[in-house]
């Protein structure tokens, strides 16, 4: 349950117990949040934080340079997918079945990939790409058993990339924008 929800559900339960022969609940949809991943480095937090306001380095820069890369684009969609199918994995039998009955399917599957994203041509947020890119940093491609299949986040590399840029250049970015030379490689 995302914070938002949970709170909003704390709401409710308080305004019931507190008088509920006067106060009637909202109905509240509960839908799952479909990220696996989360920085948790206050650090690094900031300096991701620094690059979504630097001209250079920022969600939009990052989506135009997937975008002016089809092979680029191409190794996101698998990443994105591979997300999906490592979140559908870890769900037990049991949940998949709960998650058919309420009609989660498509918020846990692969066809919601890093964060959520439902349009894998675009960039969300710099973070969660990083911490997905971290979780596996190290690995060869498809080192991962089973539906889901680890296929390296590339804008969470290219965000990387820009953080130890940051840190080199004492917290300035130098370059007049990223690199686009062995996007995919």
């Amino acid at each position: 349950i995302s914070s938002g929800n949970k709170r909003r559900l704390n709401q409710e339960s308080k305004s019931i117990s507190l008088g509920a022969a006067t106060t009637t609940p909202s109905t509240t949809t509960i839908e799952p949040f479909p990220t696996m991943y989360w920085l948790t480095h206050p650090y690094l937090r900031t300096l991701i934080s620094q690059l979504e306001i630097e001209p250079t380095s920022n969600v939009k820069t990052m989506e135009h340079r997937l975008s002016s890369s089809p092979n680029s684009l191409k190794v996101m969609v698998r990443a994105h997918e591979s997300y999906g199918g490592q979140r559908w994995a870890l769900l037990t039998d049991d949940d998949k079945k709960d998650t058919e009955e309420r009609l989660w399917v498509d918020a846990l599957s692969s066809k919601r990939g890093v964060a959520g994203i439902r349009k894998f041509d675009t960039v969300k947020c710099l973070h969660a790409h990083a911490a997905h890119y971290l979780a596996y940093c190290g690995l060869k491609r498809n080192t991962m058993q089973g539906d889901g299949d680890f296929v390296e986040n590339l804008v969470g590399r290219w965000v990387m990339e820009a953080v130890e840029e940051l840190i080199v250049n004492g917290g300035k970015m130098k370059t007049s924008g990223l690199a686009t030379q062995s996007d995919s490689e």
